[in-house]
């Protein structure tokens, strides 16, 4: 159950973790509920108890066990996770009437709480415990930020959850999947192993194999491990060349650790490749230039607009519109810390145009609203949220619009992003950095 190895050498030292009901076995193999307490302690739920394991040089023990409290709502108890000395957190199975996802529990007060919501992607015509299984999920916690990162076993999804609000800031889907639908997951494929997590950074082996050719002899699997920030960025990719299954990190050495179930008595060691520790260093930008204005945009992006330089007639008011996006890696995730898509219009009216009348300048799910100089020019912010159906769920979009006028060109641009991040420093840094590089070139109606 467990193995020990030496760490300098990978000598493997000793076996630890015999199947019974004596004080010094373990009823029930652990199912991913093992914590790390130390660097010679874990911790195990086994079936209504909390075992604390403590790893000698030559042989372990079993050193402490707690009961845990648990109600007939709360069974199983599965992927039990620790927050701190008395506060646990696990999955809740799946209840349609409510759709909580987990369950934090003080192990002391015996007092629970549930927080987070399962997601909709599957159909709706499935059981509740189809549902659970379809949902299971690998998580870990985040001390230093009060987070949990969860990564869905059949979905290729990331979500970072507020572990004291229950609030997803983030969910990160990876669509380089061409033939993946989310109504019906293939259930004898994993995408995601194991994660492990650090105070800045979320590691995953992104493995993507039908499950009975795991372990195989003669396969050619060989996992990536993906590397994101715990703003669900991703920052770095690593193609391994091993048939591994399970990996751990050392940022401190610059290692990677991983194991395989082809060779369980091997430990494959890899170079870590420098990661960069400014997380948040300014993201650089490149000159992107129309028939009408000059701008500064972050280096991954590009137009979507096929004609740039078009102009349409709307209301009695000129327009030119185009938008701008991050491109996206070959897993179909898109580079670079600042992420959201960039629309800029510029609008002048014509002869026709009713002066009181601003067709462009809506303000509808407006839930902020300030105003601030650019450049010398009085520049107007709204923050405002709207809302999409996506595969049954319904996804808020925030919108940051600035607004400002140059002689009669009134110029809106808006930034739009998955969550609501617009006041966190890397991110005002761009876009202040997007709006103090903008030039008019010339008017609409030249």
């Amino acid at each position: 159950m467990f193995k020990v190895f030496d760490p300098q050498t990978f000598e493997h030292l000793y076996s630890f973790g015999n199947i019974g009901r004596a004080n010094n076995e373990i009823s029930v193999r652990p199912n991913n509920d093992a914590v790390i307490v130390s660097d010679r302690q874990v911790e195990i739920y086994d079936v209504g108890k909390l075992k604390t394991i403590e790893f000698g040089d030559s042989s372990a023990s079993i050193i402490k066990t707690i009961p845990i409290p648990f109600q007939k709502d709360d069974y199983p108890i599965n992927r039990l996770k620790k927050i701190n000395d008395s506060l646990y957190y696990f999955d809740r199975m799946y209840r349609e009437k409510d759709r909580s996802e987990f369950v934090k529990l003080n192990i002391a007060t015996r007092d629970r709480h549930y927080f987070g919501y399962y997601p909709n992607w599957c159909t709706n015509r499935l059981s509740d415990t189809d549902k659970y299984r379809l949902y299971l999920k690998s998580t870990q916690y985040n001390e230093k930020q009060d987070k949990i990162a969860a990564f869905y076993y059949l979905y290729p999804v990331l979500k970072i959850i507020d572990a004291s609000t229950g609030i997803c800031s983030a969910e990160i889907h990876i669509d380089g999947l061409s033939d993946f639908s989310f109504r019906n997951a293939d259930k004898e494929k994993i995408l995601f192993t194991e994660p492990f997590v650090t105070d800045d950074r979320i590691y995953v082996m992104w493995a993507n194999i039908v499950k009975n050719e795991v372990g195989k002899k003669g396969t050619d699997f060989t996992p990536s491990i993906f590397v994101f920030d715990w703003k669900g960025n991703l920052t770095a990719n690593y193609q391994l060349d091993k048939p591994v299954i399970a990996f751990t990190v050392s940022e401190e050495l610059g290692k990677i650790y991983c194991t395989s179930l082809e060779e369980g008595n091997i430990i494959y060691e890899y170079n870590l490749p420098p990661l960069d520790n400014s997380n948040f260093a300014p993201q650089t930008t490149e000159h992107v230039e129309t028939a009408y204005y000059t701008i500064e945009l972050p280096d991954t992006y590009a137009t979507t607009s096929k004609q740039p330089d078009a102009i349409t007639l709307f209301k009695g008011y000129y327009g030119n519109v185009n938008y701008f996006a991050p491109q996206r890696t070959q897993e179909g995730l898109t580079e670079g810390r600042f992420s959201g898509t960039v629309c800029i219009g510029l609008f002048e009216p014509s002869e026709k145009a009713d002066p009181n009348a601003t067709p462009f300048d809506h303000e509808d799910g407006t839930i902020g609203k300030s105003t601030f100089f650019v450049n010398d020019i009085e520049t107007e912010r709204l923050i405002q949220t709207t809302t999409v159906e996506e595969n049954g769920n319904i996804q808020a979009i925030y919108h940051a619009t600035y607004r400002f006028s140059i002689e009669n060109t009134r110029i809106r641009l808006t930034v739009t992003h998955m969550r609501n991040d617009f006041e966190e420093p890397e991110q005002k840094q761009m876009i202040r950095h997007i709006l103090e590089s903008f030039r008019l070139k010339q008017h609409l109606n030249h």
